[in-house]
């Protein structure tokens, strides 16, 4: 988890979770509004969160670079980019799990 990712977010994405719950066993037209909008106030939080934390780690990364830290500035570089790289290997192995539990109930056949 990011730490933008905070308990407001957690709420509204928590919200927007129940409302479309609701919707979905309801299949009311007004529901679907109602989650409609909750998904819309808990994406723009989100990202307007993800966009600060970004704007502060590049303000931080430039004073570094700008005080002549050099070995400061290149270490939290290097920590984003590990950071980086291990998110789109966790994630990667996510879809490779999806797809054979997906293969193999089309299939009937397990993938090793």
């Amino acid at each position: 988890m990011q730490n933008w990712f905070d308990n407001s977010c957690k709420e509204k994405v928590t919200q927007k979770n129940e409302a479309r719950k609701k919707w979905m066993t309801s299949g009311k037209d007004e529901d679907k509004e109602i989650y409609q909008e909750k998904r819309e106030i808990s994406e723009k939080l989100c990202r307007r969160k993800k966009k600060e934390w970004w704007e502060s780690k590049l303000n931080n990364l430039e004073h570094q670079r700008k005080s002549n830290n050099t070995r400061k500035f290149y270490k939290e570089v290097k920590k984003e980019r590990k950071t980086e790289k291990e998110s789109r290997s966790r994630n990667a192995k996510i879809n490779l799990e999806y797809w054979k539990k997906k293969k193999s109930r089309h299939s009937g056949n397990k993938i090793t």
